[in-house]
């Protein structure tokens, strides 16, 4: 393996779908010293692989009969110098020589973390967060699903992104907001790159700055769009009155924690207290118990 990778360190993208991974991977990787691949799901597929060879036969017609835990092992032996192998590919195919952080984005990377933690126990994460209420009202309208099944999707898959990045060390790990990197590609990636250590040439701001309104999911469209008009609080116009109820009633924990807010005025009007104001974080935790225990009620009629 050649010195670029080996002195290059490992950066995963990671949160749930829907939430801004590809953007930010997308300009992320606008800087010549940072490859973040969209979703190549080596690491995934590695990991699924391996503990399928374990499980053998019973994992489909593609797994032996016999052998299988030395299969399973000599697979995790070499999956390093694979992965790393395919990236330098990637590196020269891109015509990267002077890469100091490398990885994938993927969205579903809440399936591997043990995986990756194993292989780089000092890789670093950036954990990009949303309103989960967008996310929900985006995994909806892109699977085709109701938004209490969009909901659901987000809970399971933010679950384990937010007990993985519990379990990490603060200084191996940045949490970013979807809602300040589109008011703001350039601050937002700046901020990024004071994490990292890394230079923010003018060079590269400006490419950055350029990206603005630039939809990552289909890139050759021209036309640039106001993310932070569009995509940020559309749930308010997309969900019904027990549709964020259902939300607020899973998700009031998390939105304390990353200061989303809480309308009282979805609340049905028996239950919406006169005086309570939800909008500032510093009156938000003495009335978590009474909403816990009042969605708790309303949800079983």
């Amino acid at each position: 393996m050649s010195d670029l990778i080996k002195n290059a360190t490992p950066l995963f993208v990671i949160g749930v779908p829907r939430s801004g991974t590809t953007m930010l991977a997308r300009l992320l990787s606008n800087h010549p010293n940072i490859v973040q691949t969209y979703e190549t799901s080596a690491f995934l597929l590695f990991d699924n692989i391996i503990k399928n060879a374990e499980r053998g036969s019973k994992a489909g017609i593609l797994y032996g009969k016999e052998y299988q835990t030395l299969w399973s092992k000599h697979l995790a032996s070499v999956a390093k110098d694979v992965i790393e192998s395919f990236y330098e590919k990637i590196f020269e195919t891109e015509g990267r020589d002077d890469v100091r952080y490398w990885g994938d984005k993927h969205p579903h990377h809440n399936a591997c973390l043990p995986f990756i933690e194993w292989l780089y126990p000092n890789a670093l994460y950036i954990y990009i967060v949303r309103d989960p209420r967008d996310v929900a009202c985006s995994i909806a309208e892109n699977r085709k699903l109701s938004f209490e099944q969009a909901f659901d999707i987000w809970g399971k898959i933010s679950e384990d992104y937010e007990k993985f990045q519990s379990s990490v060390s603060g200084d191996r790990l940045c949490r970013v907001q979807y809602e300040h990197i589109v008011k703001n590609y350039e601050e937002g990636i700046s901020q990024i790159m004071n994490w990292l250590d890394i230079e923010f040439s003018p060079a590269v701001r400006e490419h950055v700055r350029c990206k603005q309104g630039q939809d990552f999911h289909n890139p050759k469209k021209q036309d640039t769009i106001n993310f932070a008009e569009k995509s940020m609080g559309r749930w308010k116009d997309r969900i019904t009155q027990e549709e964020n109820n259902y939300a607020l009633s899973h998700a009031v924990d998390y939105m304390i924690k990353y200061n989303y807010s809480i309308d009282t005025l979805t609340l049905p009007a028996e239950l919406n207290p006169p005086a309570l104001e939800l909008d500032l974080r510093d009156k938000l935790e003495p009335a978590k118990g009474w909403l816990e225990n009042i969605f708790r009620k309303h949800s079983t009629k």
